[in-house]
């Protein structure tokens, strides 16, 4: 990922960090005057004995880290995709490949190489190469999921075991140097265009955060960061105030949370309610079992 869309993550984990010195309270007022007003809580649901489960576990609820996936790993046909705009001049498109070139430590030497390469390939050739460079920019994007609630019974059967597994709670203003960098996904509108250069330093990222209306039932909000997929990141232990189990959660879940929750502690970390949901009796919703 180039410079300029690392900058602009850079600048806004400079604003978080500062919201991150405030006291718990306040850092809840900022976050309800952000542009797009943070929900107190954000959700994150999965199984408990899949392949990757116990592992994505152990790293919420003991190691207090996320993992990035990439766009490819997603079940979305069209996840990240855009629509071609407009493709710079060939002395802007020479610049950003420059620039791009020397962000990733290369040397003027590779100068007269790009050039004869652009030289080589014609405009059309040129556009080509902008499409698969933007696509492959796209892909080096790690990516993690969050949505608004944990009483979806849409999620609770894609992504939560058919409801046998768990969600995890997490406090954005307690962790908000991480979940503060999270967008909320839109469910509007055409795909994202994306021009080549980048428009804007952010620009690249939009597809990230578009998605058909047919998704919409997950209110979905991602963090996405630069170069990280398949990654991981930190996040404040403090920041785990849940876990959620299904409505048909199994003793066997609880064992396994149990588990992780005794490593926790060994850890000295906070502690981490767990709170069960059961079937309505008259209706088509999962509640809180007290």
């Amino acid at each position: 990922m180039d410079s300029k869309v690392a900058g602009y993550v850079a600048k806004l984990r400079d604003v978080l960090k500062e919201i991150e010195s405030l006291p718990l309270e306040q850092r809840r007022e900022k976050l309800l005057q952000w542009r797009e007003p943070f929900p107190q809580h954000l959700y994150h649901y999965r199984g408990y004995d899949g392949a990757n489960d116990a592992r994505n576990l152990q790293d919420m609820l003991v190691e207090s880290q996320l993992f990035l996936r990439a766009p490819k790993d997603f079940n979305d046909p069209f996840e990240c995709r855009f629509q071609f705009g407009k493709l710079g001049s060939t002395m802007e498109v020479y610049d950003y490949l420059i620039s791009a070139a020397a962000s990733q430590g290369e040397s003027l030497a590779v100068n007269p190489y790009i050039a004869a390469g652009m030289i080589g390939k014609g405009r059309d050739g040129i556009e080509k190469d902008a499409i698969n460079d933007t696509n492959r920019r796209l892909q080096e994007v790690g990516i993690y999921c969050l949505t608004e609630t944990y009483k979806n019974i849409l999620m609770w059967s894609h992504y939560g075991q058919s409801h046998r597994g768990v969600c995890i709670e997490f406090d954005v203003a307690r962790g908000v140097k991480t979940f503060g960098l999270s967008r909320k996904v839109r469910y509007d509108g055409p795909m994202p265009t994306l021009d080549y250069p980048d428009s804007t330093p952010h620009a690249i990222l939009s597809p990230i955060f578009r998605k058909s209306g047919e998704w919409g039932y997950e209110e979905e909000w991602r963090i996405a960061i630069p170069s990280g997929s398949h990654q991981h990141i930190d996040f404040p232990p403090g920041a785990v105030t849940a876990v959620i189990f299904g409505c048909a959660a199994t003793d066997d879940a609880r064992k396994v949370v149990d588990g992780l929750l005794e490593e926790r502690a060994k850890k000295g970390l906070p502690d981490v309610a767990q709170r069960h949901l059961k079937r309505a009796d008259r209706q088509y919703i999962v509640q809180d079992d007290p």
